[in-house]
């Protein structure tokens, strides 16, 4: 099916195509008002939230996008093959900060190149684990669901998979001690045009992952 023209890129936009014709049918319409309504910081978001969902679904599980549950609605939910929920899982995009982002962003879109050193202290990872693993905890309590942090890092705010490591396991005791209802944490990235995905179990999580736990063997 042709949606017309959901981003600016040409080649992003073929790519939301490509990926919206591997999701249910019925998540479709709700990418498409997305993609269509919402401004760019939204918009980035969102395709964020696509990329990870197409690539889970390509790997064969029955994702289903923004599923009401107890009146919260995650990002994705994985569905089992009873048709009922399995796992909840929820996108984090780690962002510079704002006064940093911007001026990146201004340079970017006047062609300008912008000199400066852009890090990700260990601090503020673990500060935007810990309260996206909150942000769900409840309910992943409430339901006895296995709860999935999905990690993005964007170019601007640089982060090595050895740097998520130390905060989920090592820095303060780690974010999995800290909050045992996240079963793990699933971090991606763009590399030269293409993604890589990157597998963390969490030991002593209350339940396990199937997305996690299956895939972290395959790596």
């Amino acid at each position: 099916m042709d949606f017309g023209t959901l981003a600016g890129n040409d080649s992003i936009n073929s790519r939301i195509h490509e990926m919206l014709g591997t999701l249910h049918p019925e998540d479709v319409p709700r990418f498409v008002r997305k993609f269509r309504r919402d401004p760019d910081e939204l918009c980035f978001h969102t395709y964020r939230e696509l990329i990870l969902g197409a690539h889970l679904r390509a790997c064969g599980w029955n994702l289903r996008y923004e599923q009401s549950l107890s009146g919260k609605t995650p990002d994705w939910v994985l569905i089992d093959d009873g048709g009922q929920v399995a796992e909840i899982l929820d996108v984090v995009t780690l962002h510079q900060r704002r006064v940093v982002d911007s001026a990146i962003g201004k340079a970017v879109s006047s062609h300008r190149p912008w000199v400066g050193w852009v890090s990700t202290p260990p601090d503020r990872l673990f500060a935007k684990l810990q309260k996206k693993a909150e942000a769900y905890a409840s309910l992943a309590n409430e339901l006895h669901l296995p709860y999935v942090i999905a990690l993005f890092g964007e170019f601007t705010a640089p982060i090595e998979p050895c740097e998520v490591h130390h905060v989920l396991y090592e820095l303060y005791g780690g974010v999995f001690a800290a909050v045992p209802t996240v079963a793990g944490t699933l971090f991606f990235r763009e590399r030269l045009g293409q993604y890589e995905y990157h597998h963390f179990t969490n030991s002593r999580a209350t339940l396990c992952s199937q997305i996690i736990r299956r895939s972290s063997r395959g790596n």
